[in-house]
């Protein structure tokens, strides 16, 4: 048996934790027991499998993301800092008027 926590919220949530064997009355507010098996995930290249639950119907699934990487990280703070650049431009200049 299984313990399933899961984020609350919509019908379909991210799984927080699971718990086997877990003692007798422990469910909460957002976790359900279950027989059902863990589902295995896919081995995509590139992706890394996030463990999901249907809450209504108890099911188990992976969703799949794309890791953020370092160029694309390297690229956000560029597009950041030219925001900023410009935003302190505006201001030294509008001051300085």
């Amino acid at each position: 048996m299984l313990l399933i926590t899961y984020k609350p919220g919509q019908n379909t949530a991210e799984v927080e934790s699971i718990t086997h064997n877990p003692a007798p009355g422990v469910n909460g507010n957002n976790s359900y027991t279950t027989d059902q098996a863990l589902p295995i995930p896919e081995n995509i290249p590139g992706m890394i499998p996030i463990l999901y639950t249907k809450v209504d119907t108890k099911t188990l699934y992976y969703n799949y993301i794309k890791p953020e990487t370092i160029e694309s990280l390297i690229s956000q703070l560029q597009e950041q800092q030219a925001v900023i650049k410009a935003a302190m431009d505006d201001l030294i200049m509008g001051g300085a008027m």
